[in-house]
């Protein structure tokens, strides 16, 4: 269903924005998201609700390497 306004698409937008750089923040700056498919819920209240995400697609992920002792 397509969006109309500007309010709702806004903070859709804005909170994938928040989550694609708390991704980056935790790993730090290791993962860099570059697409995200996120479920959403508006209440009547017009609060957005991130539910979840069915897909994540990395644009560089930094590999690191541990010295893992194999027995």
């Amino acid at each position: 269903m397509p969006l109309r306004g500007g309010y709702i698409p806004g903070k859709l937008r804005a909170t994938c924005d928040n989550i694609v750089r708390h991704i980056a923040y935790i790993s730090y700056e290791k993962i860099s998201i570059k697409r995200i498919v996120g479920y959403f819920k508006v209440d009547k209240n017009e609060n957005v609700w991130f539910l979840w995400t069915s897909s994540i697609r990395i644009k560089e992920v930094i590999k690191l390497y541990y010295n893992i002792k194999r027995e």
